[in-house]
């Protein structure tokens, strides 16, 4: 039996020749790595937060907002989703400077893009909401 050359380079590839043709084999980790650097995003507050899968079990949220924010001194939460709440000062090492804050990111651990995407995002200071985003939309 003789091997061609396509079928050769396909087996050390990790795909699989179907009628001479290289397909690529099913495996978790073409999943994964399928995911890295896909993006959802939210616009509010006159700013923006992103999410993006960093790695195959790590989103990062980056974000800065712009306007809403008149108490540098207020205590501020951000609500992800059903995800536990984040302090701005403490978990997101944020401050605010009227009328908005300075740029802040996260890490979350153990998600996938999926897990943000289609979901809204609250900003609560002071135990007031001061406001809801629409649902992320992926790019």
């Amino acid at each position: 039996m003789m091997i061609t050359a396509v079928a050769a380079m396909a087996a050390v590839a990790g795909t699989t020749v179907l009628g001479g043709a290289a397909a690529a084999a099913p495996t978790a980790h073409t999943a994964q790595v399928k995911d890295i650097g896909d993006v959802t995003y939210t616009d509010f507050l006159g700013g923006r937060v992103v999410f993006t899968q960093t790695e195959t079990s790590t989103v990062r949220m980056t974000g800065q907002f712009n306007d809403g924010f008149d108490d540098p001194e207020a205590s501020c939460l951000l609500h992800v989703g059903d995800f536990a709440p984040l302090d701005l000062r403490g978990d997101l090492d944020g401050s605010i400077n009227p009328p908005g804050t300075s740029p802040f990111q996260f890490d979350f651990t153990d998600v996938t893009i999926d897990d943000f995407t289609g979901v809204p995002v609250r900003v609560i200071c002071d135990n007031e909401v001061i406001a809801v985003s629409d649902p992320t939309i992926p790019v």
